[in-house]
């Protein structure tokens, strides 16, 4: 079974928070600094951000996960022994201003005159020995390469150089960059002031993309992904069709549509219950007064019901759409080519239908009823249980191949007649056309 699971979580921010600071160190072991000083670490296990300080200035994550930070009182404390134990280790003779680790052994930081200093871990008394490297030049930034413990620096004109020692720097870009994150002499990555994102490889800076606010890279040069966006809360629904084609319902009733080329989710329109994607990218919508479609241009959609109401939706293709009216009856929809439209009939008035969900390989018709059991729908007289257990959410990509969302926020993977467990801690999931899972 070939299976992609991709982060789409939201982290526990306030709508006015905004990220200051992200790194990361192995994998997706990722933190995150906000401009309200709070230091959120994320959970591999729970796909939750983590509160963990407050206060913080400035923090670094090392390459064996050791995580340093910086309050505004010039303390550094560093995360020890246990999940949420942090210990103070600076000697209180330094006002240091950044932070840069290397590994547990190695810290490196700036202070108020831009000075260069070296904390070094001593093992026989656990203690960190603080000295000055360099007390001569600007050292705006340092940073330290987990793969060489090659130095990186900014100077006060935000110019980036590697560091050889106290005499020696070589200059490596000509115009000024507000964050670096870098893995070796050779490989880093950096934000200029216009928030172009770059990759520096073998002594060359390529452009990666534009309108970037922060990034980071990991120890094997993977920048971790953040497909939702950061001020908004609340998801009630993600679908996608085929690859990478994301849409999201937050709990406002917006609907959102992922980006690629921007890398952002571009609201489209307000208002709505529900909506669904179809294999080749076609988009409906149920809002209050009908049924629309996306058509003509990205945001052009049109009204395709006939009058009566809708309460949730699924798109087989765009020939076949299925619907639930406020009485949870099954309504299919057909479309007719020579005129245009959609000709609306009642499939199944007598049985209730919280959910539908068509399925884009076969068009076979999952159905959740009353009772939240799981059902495939083969005619008005014949259908077929799927589970004793009671699910909130499906997805079907076949009569033999479906994900479901329990009530214990489980997810679960149908295939060929049985359900396997996949993740607890599950709110929301989709699968594209494809087979990958993606969840929230």
């Amino acid at each position: 079974m070939n299976m992609k699971i991709s982060k789409v979580g939201l982290p526990p921010f306030s709508n006015d928070s905004e990220i200051k600071k992200i790194d990361v160190s192995q994998g997706e072991d990722f933190w995150i600094l906000t401009d309200k000083e709070e230091l959120y670490h994320w959970s591999t296990i729970l796909k939750n951000l983590m509160f963990m300080q407050k206060d913080v200035f400035d923090f670094s994550i090392g390459s064996d996960g050791t995580a340093v930070y910086l309050n505004n009182n010039d303390e550094i404390y560093i995360r020890n022994m246990f999940f949420n134990s942090w210990f103070r280790i600076d000697d209180g003779n330094y006002k240091h201003k950044t932070i840069s680790i290397c590994d547990s052994n190695t810290i490196f930081t700036t202070n108020d005159h831009s000075d260069f200093i070296i904390g070094v871990y001593n093992v026989t008394d656990n203690t960190y020995n603080w000295e000055y490297v360099d007390e001569l030049h600007y050292y705006y930034d340092v940073y330290c390469a987990p793969r060489d413990q090659s130095l990186w620096l900014k100077d006060h004109y935000s110019f980036v150089y590697r560091y050889i020692n106290r005499h020696q720097r070589t200059p490596l870009t000509e115009i000024s960059f507000r964050h670096l994150k870098v893995l070796s002499e050779h490989h880093a990555i950096g934000l200029d002031y216009k928030n172009n994102l770059w990759e520096y490889t073998i002594g060359t800076w390529v452009l990666i993309r534009r309108n970037v606010k922060s990034a980071t890279i990991n120890y094997n040069g993977i920048p971790p992904s953040f497909p939702f966006p950061f001020s908004v809360h609340g998801i009630k629904k993600i679908d996608v069709g085929r690859g990478e084609d994301f849409w999201m319902l937050t709990n406002d009733d917006s609907l959102y549509h992922w980006d690629k080329i921007k890398q952002e989710f571009v609201f489209k329109v307000r208002n709505i219950l529900d909506f669904s994607v179809g294999p080749e990218g076609m988009i409906v919508y149920v809002s209050g007064n009908g049924v629309y479609r996306n058509s003509y241009g990205g945001d052009s959609w049109n009204k395709i019901s006939d009058g009566r109401s809708s309460r949730s939706i699924t798109i087989c293709d765009y020939n076949t759409i299925f619907a639930t009216d406020n009485g949870n009856h099954l309504v299919k929809a057909v479309y007719d080519i020579k005129t245009n439209t959609y000709d609306w009939e009642f499939v199944d008035t007598s049985s209730i239908y919280h959910q539908v969900s068509c399925s884009s390989h076969d068009h076979s018709l999952w159905y959740i009823d009353k009772n939240n059991l799981v059902y495939l729908f083969v005619n008005y007289f014949v259908r077929v249980l799927k589970s004793e257990v009671q699910f909130k959410q499906i997805k079907s990509l076949s009569a033999l191949h479906a994900i479901g969302i329990d009530f214990n926020d489980s997810l679960w993977l149908y295939t060929n007649g049985t359900w396997t467990w996949i993740r607890d801690n599950v709110n929301n999931a989709t699968i594209n056309f494809n087979g990958d899972i993606f969840l929230y």
